[in-house]
């Protein structure tokens, strides 16, 4: 179908929010994205809260919730 791949699209994005060194920009690139991959990215960006929101439920969300 031409597209890239969805998943290492938000691998891709997860990784800029990671090191871009600014909380908004990483807010900003990962809105509307669910995954665990953008979830860890906002996490090392600095919003523990943000990672929380789009992180879908499973292990990592409970992670994140605990404070981990």
């Amino acid at each position: 179908s031409g597209g890239a791949p969805q998943d290492g699209l938000a691998d891709a994005i997860a990784t800029a929010a990671a090191i871009c060194g600014d909380v908004e920009v990483a807010k900003k690139i990962t809105t509307g994205l669910e995954s665990n991959a953008t979830a860890r990215g906002l996490l090392e960006a600095g919003d523990r809260e943000g990672a929380i929101e789009i992180a879908p439920s499973g292990q990592f969300k409970k992670f994140l919730e605990s404070g981990g």
